[in-house]
């Protein structure tokens, strides 16, 4: 048997698992709240699980292959966001008793504009994730079945679809359990194996001079780091894919511990991806278009036995991120349809067609994307960051019942104007650092939008 033929068969089977795991969780499933929360009852390790799932998925391992330095502050960032999350955030986000955050910003500022401009912001960036994710499943997927296999792709894109739209945010969790764990076990066991028998790679003058040498040459400005590592830290405080979990979470302080221990685990493990892009990096290897550079490398140092569990363990990381992104860009959707149309359906049916329909449309835009991962997944984040940082965080941290509506809309057209000041200007100041200018100028909106207000109200 060819090591394509092993690696398709674990992966249909892995599948067909998960779609059976779904179907009989979902006879416990009885209304929208239970198919996207759980009932709010996982506790800290499922919810940390499941968090550390949706970061460490394949755009973090092959988008780090293509681009070491660069997946390096990316994953920083977003281990410090965990971090940050786990410091109160986490918590006040279960306390609000939301089920999105365009839902909290909808309760603190008293709007349904809000709301609905904050879900359709939070949609744009989950979708702009879930391509990076399909990017990422299609180079693996290319490179072990060639052109000729080209029905793999969106077979294996369906399944994910498949068990999320059956089971909701408890099949999610459960089969992200599995995947981080086959995860962590298979990279940190290729990892140790490389690093046993050829411990030069790291410990050798040669090999810490190669390294070096490419920190030394990277083309990276100071704005440039700046914004790899801080885009990813403001995002992980306003995206839904992570709130989504707060909120099933059994209580406060069980998101706020799940955030934590998820941040310490990332930073830990984040090495790995990064060790595997510095050495695929600096090996002269022949890469077929299309595909990162994490797969011929891996190919050529381990056995196959070695590269088959890797590419599992790729495949298992895509889909850990993917099935959650579904599932909270679905409740995004289907709380959208409710506040747009004024009907209330707590059906589970309705939420399911919302997946299905939602996870299609995603595959077929999937095939117009470019190549560069870490690229897309950070542009994903900037709209986001610019939009709603900002009056997310006021909402979360005032002591007022209540915050005026206009300070929060001045906060996201403010911050959005910045944003696309700094993409006009090519070759300026403000193209690099675009994303603190949008910050400032939606502080300053904020405070604008209150003082108008006031003074209307006076």
């Amino acid at each position: 048997m060819t090591d394509s033929f092993i690696f398709l068969t674990i992966l249909a089977a892995l599948c067909t698992f998960y779609i059976g795991v779904s179907y009989f969780i979902s006879k416990s499933i009885h209304s929208k709240k239970d198919f996207f929360l759980g009932g709010r009852s996982f506790g800290v390790f499922p919810i940390a699980a499941t968090l550390l799932a949706t970061q460490v998925g394949g755009g973090m391992f092959l988008g780090t292959a293509q681009e070491p330095i660069k997946g390096l502050l990316y994953i920083i960032g977003l281990a410090i966001g965990f971090l940050v999350l786990g410091f109160g955030i986490a918590e006040k986000y279960r306390n609000c008793g939301a089920e999105t955050i365009s839902e909290v910003l909808g309760q603190k500022y008293n709007s349904a504009l809000l709301s609905n401009i904050c879900g359709f912001i939070s949609l744009a960036s989950i979708i702009g994730i879930l391509l990076g994710q399909a990017v990422a499943a299609r180079s693996v997927l290319l490179y072990f079945g060639g052109e000729n296999t080209w029905y793999v792709f969106p077979l294996f894109w369906l399944s994910m679809v498949a068990y999320t739209f059956i089971g909701g945010l408890s099949a999610v969790i459960f089969t992200d359990m599995i995947q981080i764990a086959i995860v962590i076990l298979v990279f940190t066991g290729i990892f140790l194996h490389l690093i046993f028998n050829a411990p030069e790679i790291l410990l050798s003058p040669e090999g810490f001079g190669s390294i070096t040498n490419l920190f030394a040459h990277t083309k990276l400005t100071s704005a440039d780091v700046s914004r790899l590592v801080m885009i990813p830290i403001l995002f992980s405080i306003i995206t839904q894919d992570l709130a989504h979990r707060f909120f099933a979470a059994k209580n406060g302080l069980t998101a706020k511990l799940s955030a934590t221990y998820a941040g310490v685990a990332l930073l830990f493990f984040g090495f790995i991806p990064f060790f595997f892009g510095l050495r695929a990096k600096l090996e002269p290897i022949i890469i077929q278009k299309g595909v990162s550079p994490l797969l011929p490398y891996l190919q050529a140092h381990t056995s196959a036995f070695f590269f088959i569990l890797a590419a599992c363990g790729l495949i298992a990381a895509i889909g850990s991120t993917i099935d959650g992104l579904l599932c909270a860009g679905s409740s995004v959707v289907a709380n959208l349809y409710t506040r747009i149309s004024n009907h209330a359906d707590n059906k589970v049916s309705l939420s399911q067609k919302i997946v299905f329909i939602f996870g299609t449309l995603i595959l077929i835009a999937s095939y117009f994307m470019p190549a560069s991962i870490i690229d897309l997944l950070v542009n994903s984040y900037e709209i986001s960051v610019a939009c709603l940082i900002v009056p997310v965080l006021f909402a979360l941290f005032t002591t007022k019942k209540h915050l005026n509506w206009h300070s929060g809309l001045f906060a996201m057209i403010f911050g959005f104007s910045g944003l696309m000041v700094s993409k006009i200007g090519t070759y300026l100041f403000l193209e690099t650092w675009g994303f603190l200018l949008a910050l400032i100028l939606s502080v300053l909106g904020h405070f604008i939008g209150d003082f108008l207000y006031t003074r209307t109200d006076a």
